[in-house]
């Protein structure tokens, strides 16, 4: 996996590519962002600074992450540069 963090971004926005969950983590901690979970709950936090979304654990066999989620982490990088979502 690449660490550019340009590199990284384009990886969330290719929405033709799937992203395993375990890489969305990843791709997230490396661009700075901290997750939180509460039990119980497919809902997972996601912030860095005042900037936060919230993204779902896809659940079954294949555990990629969906386009929504994707889009949600976009527009939080987004709105970390300062730039109009």
């Amino acid at each position: 996996m690449p660490t550019d963090k340009l590199a990284l971004t384009g990886r969330l926005e290719d929405y033709s590519v799937p992203i395993l969950w375990r890489d969305f983590i990843s791709i997230l901690k490396l661009l700075g962002f901290e997750m939180s979970k509460k039990s119980g709950s497919s809902a997972r936090l996601f912030f860095c600074g005042h900037v936060q979304f919230i993204a779902y654990e896809p659940h079954g066999r294949e555990k990629t992450v969906g386009i929504n989620s994707r889009k949600k982490a976009m527009d939080a990088l987004k709105r970390l540069r300062g730039e109009e979502t």
